[in-house]
């Protein structure tokens, strides 16, 4: 009974997680300009193990949800009757690699390594006919001349701000920011996004009662900041990634808790504030997950502050998760 449990742990630490997380069929999107004429190459199968591999199982023909097989081999497209374009499959980052390394150790690569379960094909694509030549683009592109609106949820917050102490980092949860944007081309786009965080901690009172409340601060001193801004940014789409840069305006908040005076039953604070209305610049990056779904950074460095008149660097870096409506 040992041996057997002995050899059942050491099959699932060399197992790689492609073989536990990965399904042996993939829904693969496929889609692609209404001028061309594209479809499935079945004349022509993979085989494996005597069986039929590759062949594509329709799930609905309207919106081009497709299910294949997980296997090295690519699937043949036939665009207008005479070209072939191939959609290759790779290794399946996060259930190969990432989750892979973490569980294992790397270890169960070595054994999974021709497991066809370890290969993924894209998710989404999109084809298209670019200078007479046909490309895989990934995701539709956004007609020039239109207006799209964007949701965004900041995640983490991190502040470097100027006080009347000097410079603090601190950092606060949540926010909401929400924008408008007009593409120029399919590839170029105006944004304008207006947004606000959320603050971390609550500002205390003048004082607080240990035994009503039940609080402990056991350090002493408490800060907390957030920020309200608008920017406006040029960006350039890829099929993978999105980025801009641009001008920002932001008002970031400050405020500190000092303990001024202990007792066995009251903390007395006295609170400290710092205000600052300041111009710089907005760049963003962005990965596309979905058509309509990204994730990304936003990284504003302030340098000029209106409200003391005073050049001063400070920055406001966040975390976003993007819908694009």
């Amino acid at each position: 009974m040992k041996i057997l449990s002995i050899l059942t742990f050491t099959m699932l630490l060399l197992n790689s997680c492609a073989s536990i997380l990965n399904s042996e069929i993939q829904k693969v999107i496929i889609n692609h300009d209404p001028s061309l004429n594209v479809r499935i190459d079945t004349s022509f199968y993979y085989y494996h193990n005597k069986e039929i591999y590759n062949v594509y199982i329709p799930k609905n023909y309207l919106k081009s949800n497709f299910y294949f097989l997980r296997c090295d081999s690519p699937i043949p497209l036939i665009i207008n009757n005479s070209d072939t374009l191939h959609i290759k499959p790779h290794r399946s980052y996060f259930s190969y690699w990432f989750a892979n390394i973490y569980s294992t150790g790397g270890l169960g690569m070595i054994i999974d390594y021709p497991n066809d379960k370890s290969f993924q094909y894209p998710i989404y694509n999109y084809i298209e006919k670019n200078d007479d030549k046909i490309q895989n683009v990934r995701f539709k592109p956004i007609p020039e001349n239109s207006f799209k609106f964007t949701l965004n949820i900041p995640a983490v917050n991190m502040f470097y701000l100027q006080t009347d102490s000097g410079k603090r980092s601190t950092a606060s949860a949540m926010g909401i920011s929400g924008g408008v944007e007009y593409f120029l081309k399919n590839n170029y786009y105006l944004s304008f996004n207006l947004g606000v965080t959320l603050n971390l901690f609550t500002p205390f009172r003048d004082s607080v009662y240990l035994q009503t409340h039940y609080y402990y601060y056991p350090h002493g001193f408490y800060e907390y900041s957030s920020t309200n801004y608008i920017n406006f940014r040029i960006n350039k789409i890829t099929p993978k990634l999105e980025y801009g840069i641009g001008l920002t305006l932001s008002n970031l908040k400050w405020s500190s808790n000092n303990i001024i005076e202990s007792t066995d039953s009251t903390l007395k604070f006295n609170q400290s504030y710092h205000k600052s209305f300041n111009l710089g610049f907005s760049s963003a990056v962005k990965f596309r997950l979905t058509p309509y779904i990204n994730i990304g950074f936003l990284y504003q460095p302030l340098f000029y502050d209106f409200s003391n008149n005073k050049y001063f660097y400070q920055h406001f870096i966040t975390s976003q998760i993007i819908w694009r409506f």
